[in-house]
């Protein structure tokens, strides 16, 4: 993942603990999808989060349900 973009996603998870008082259990489950997308996007070698395509959305719920 670009420096930038962990530098977004944890500003992102600030927001939603911090401005939007979501619960800790919340903010934990939003950070462990989000950095499994960003792990995806790595894999898929995707730098650019808004250019996924719904082909690439498919293959991470692919990707995801083989995880649990």
């Amino acid at each position: 993942m670009h420096p930038a973009a962990r530098e977004d996603l944890d500003r992102y998870l600030n927001h939603l603990s911090q401005e939007r008082r979501l619960s800790a259990h919340t903010c934990a489950g939003y950070a462990r999808d989000l950095r499994h997308l960003a792990a995806f996007c790595d894999r898929q070698e995707r730098a650019d989060w808004p250019a996924l395509a719904a082909r690439l959305a498919s293959a991470l719920d692919d990707d995801v349900g083989r995880k649990f």
